[in-house]
């Protein structure tokens, strides 16, 4: 007999996994009203009203929008005006914290109606009650879903006590729809969330397959506008980003700052100079420049050339080429010396 109940259940197991991909669970939705209740003039907190929540729904899902005030019976000293109230929820059912099923609820109720001067007046209060709360899937009320809640609905089948009861844990079980019978459709639904909240691992491969990072594009000149000498500075800077990351050096290893000392602490070669005027460069400095660039692709170029030999002397003293990619660090000085002219270093 155990036999069988095992070959069964595993039977069942097997057609709600085969069949998950070709039914789908039907959803629940709740209309909600566009009746408007009256405006209010005046409210007040009154000790006259009471609720009756005996008939409301008690038991929920957590991915539930809201609580469901229907069955609550409102009255008013007495007299039952459930028709002229209006019931919120301070909370949702997202409550649910996944270490216990049991919650106390408040919710406020409004009595609207009109007083001896015939104007609106709401009247309020504000009640609780105890409701349950679980995941959508978790069958068998251990706080997790997998393939364990399958099982449990595939037993309750099994054993042909399919009848939605009145238990927290046969509304659990029906888990696809609401026709008060637990059936293959909450089997299909729950081995459907089983696969995607727990994915089969993929096993890594011994020896894996490392694509090779794509080399960076070297910035076009023509994409820049060097009329400006913002724009000839934007290309020149692109143009040190991108020498550097043929070395595998990372944007984040590059810091553009024009107000550091470049006499404490760093290390550079002779810098790049730019001229936009010569003979106000002269008239500054008293001589002209040996070498010098007056264009944005030729300083461009030069600046690269700077990024090349600090990385070749980084490897003439010993550095490997993955010390240049975690160690290698840049910083660049666009020295102003007026007219847009530059002295630019580039220090490590």
């Amino acid at each position: 007999m155990k036999k069988r109940s095992l070959f069964i259940i595993t039977a069942i197991i097997t057609i709600a996994c085969a069949a998950f991909t070709a039914v789908s669970a039907e959803e629940t939705t709740t209309e909600q009203s566009d009746e408007t209740i009256q405006t209010t003039a005046e409210t007040k907190d009154n000790s006259g009203l009471c609720a009756d929540d005996s008939q409301m729904k008690k038991f929920y899902f957590s991915d539930s929008s809201s609580f469901d005030s229907t069955g609550i019976v409102v009255t008013y000293n007495g007299i039952d005006v459930t028709d002229q109230t209006e019931v919120t929820f301070n909370e949702t059912p997202e409550i649910y914290d996944g270490e216990t099923f049991d919650y106390n609820i408040e919710y406020n109720v409004q009595y609207f109606t009109k007083n001896e001067n015939d104007e609106n007046v709401a009247y309020y209060s504000t009640f609780s009650t105890d409701v349950k709360i679980g995941f959508h899937g978790d069958s068998n009320l251990d706080f997790k879903v997998n393939l364990y809640d399958i099982i449990e609905i595939s037993k309750k089948i099994m054993y042909g006590n399919c009848e939605v009861g009145n238990s927290f844990e046969d509304f659990m079980m029906n888990t696809s729809d609401n026709n008060n019978i637990i059936d293959l459709y909450d089997a299909v639904w729950s081995a459907k969330l089983n696969m995607e909240l727990n994915p089969p691992t993929i096993p890594e491969l011994t020896n894996p397959v490392t694509k090779p990072k794509p080399k960076p594009k070297k910035p076009d000149v023509k994409n820049y506008d060097t009329s400006t000498m913002a724009g000839i500075k934007k290309y020149a800077n692109d143009c040190i980003i991108y020498q550097a990351g043929v070395y595998g050096i990372p944007k984040e290893h590059i810091t553009f700052d024009d107000s550091v000392d470049e006499w404490n602490g760093f290390s550079w070669n002779a810098p790049s100079t730019f001229i936009s005027d010569l003979n106000y460069y002269v008239s500054q400095m008293g001589w002209q420049p040996l070498f010098y660039e007056t264009t944005a692709e030729n300083i461009g170029d030069d600046l690269m050339y700077q990024i090349r030999s600090a990385v070749r002397e980084w490897k003439m003293n010993g550095d490997t080429d993955e010390d240049v990619i975690e160690y290698g660090y840049f910083t660049i000085k666009w020295d102003n010396l007026g007219h847009d002219n530059y002295d630019i270093y580039v220090m490590w």
